[in-house]
C-alpha cells in the first residue's frame, strides 16, 4: 500500500488561534474555513493537509471530544 494523502486532525479550544500558527510556521494556506473547522493545505505539497477542529464540536462523538 502506498499512502497518497496526509491528513491528520487536530483537536483544539481555539480553531482560529490553531489555523494561524500552521499558516505562519508551516506554509499552509486555508482551503475552507468556518467557525468550528478550517481545512489546511500545505502550499509545497498539495497532498499534506491538516484538519483544525473544535473538540467540542457536536460532530465529534461524544466519547472523542476534547483536544490535542
Amino acid at each position: 500500500m502506498k499512502c497518497s494523502q496526509y491528513y491528520p486532525v487536530i483537536m483544539t479550544d481555539d480553531v482560529a488561534i490553531s489555523a494561524i500558527f500552521y499558516q505562519q510556521n508551516f506554509r499552509f494556506d486555508v482551503i475552507f474555513e468556518s467557525d468550528w473547522y478550517v481545512h489546511l493545505q500545505s502550499r509545497e505539497d498539495q497532498t499534506v493537509n491538516l484538519a483544525i477542529l473544535n473538540g467540542n464540536h457536536e460532530t465529534v462523538p461524544e466519547i472523542a471530544r476534547g483536544k490535542v
